[in-house]
């Protein structure tokens, strides 16, 4: 569940963010509930998904009428420093990637590459953990940040988070 909005010509996309690993070959991806701890969520996707992939995930849905197309898809670790889910992606589908009313695309980043660069940054700035964001930029020019947030490097591991949804 992500933040909607509104692309081109009424398309509207939506951003979720999870840990969870697959089988690039097979095409299998599995993600799990918040609050599982990392080295749990690894173990398991190894052992029971003959995972080859262990990551935080990215999940883009196009819940308008219109189709829409996917450019990017970001982490933002902490302000000012984001990775970005590379063009011909490391699993999942490939960006850009144009979406039908009601498709969706998922793709993520290696988890080591998460905690290597969430550390890089604590040594430098000397932060505690912090809630991680996901955005996914459209081909209209638009900018969709994720709903949920994900704590990196606390000590309760890798903790994902839902906004609480305003009173309408």
């Amino acid at each position: 569940m992500g933040d909607c909005l509104m692309g081109a010509a009424g398309g509207r996309a939506a951003v979720e963010i999870s840990v969870g690993g697959g089988n690039r070959t097979s095409g299998v991806m599995v993600s799990y509930p918040p609050n599982t701890p990392p080295e749990v969520l690894r173990d398991t996707v190894m052992q029971i998904h003959n995972a080859d992939y262990f990551g935080v995930l990215f999940t883009v849905r196009n819940k308008g009428r219109t189709p829409i197309t996917v450019d990017r898809v970001e982490l933002q670790v902490a302000p000012g420093v984001t990775l970005y889910v590379p063009q011909g992606g490391v699993v999942g589908d490939t960006l850009p990637k144009r979406l039908e009313s009601g498709e969706k695309l998922l793709c993520g980043i290696e988890y080591i590459d998460v905690i290597s660069t969430w550390n890089a940054v604590n040594d430098v700035l000397k932060r505690q953990a912090q809630k991680s964001v996901a955005y996914a930029y459209l081909a209209a020019g638009k900018k969709i940040r994720s709903r949920n947030s994900i704590a990196i490097g606390s000590t309760h591991g890798s903790d994902i988070e839902d906004k609480p949804r305003s009173a309408a």
